[in-house]
């Protein structure tokens, strides 16, 4: 899935404390930077949707399973 970046979901991901990027991912590896299940990283990295441009296609991983934390 993807939508188009803008300010109004750079909003709502901070409103929300949305998860979105690899490394909120359970299947994430962070020492080896890969996914688990093969997936490619690359567009779904932080640094990636931090430094998406507004219009510019952002895309989410079908396998994303988010990190539980019980803080």
């Amino acid at each position: 899935m993807w939508i188009a970046m803008s300010e109004c979901y750079r909003q709502e991901r901070e409103r929300y404390h949305l998860k979105e990027c690899c490394e909120d991912c359970h299947h994430f590896c962070p020492e080896r930077q890969r996914c688990a299940v093969m997936y490619p990283v690359a567009p779904h990295l932080k640094k990636t949707f931090e430094n998406a441009q507004d219009d510019e296609r952002i895309y989410f991983c079908k396998m994303f399973e988010a990190e539980v934390s019980c803080d």
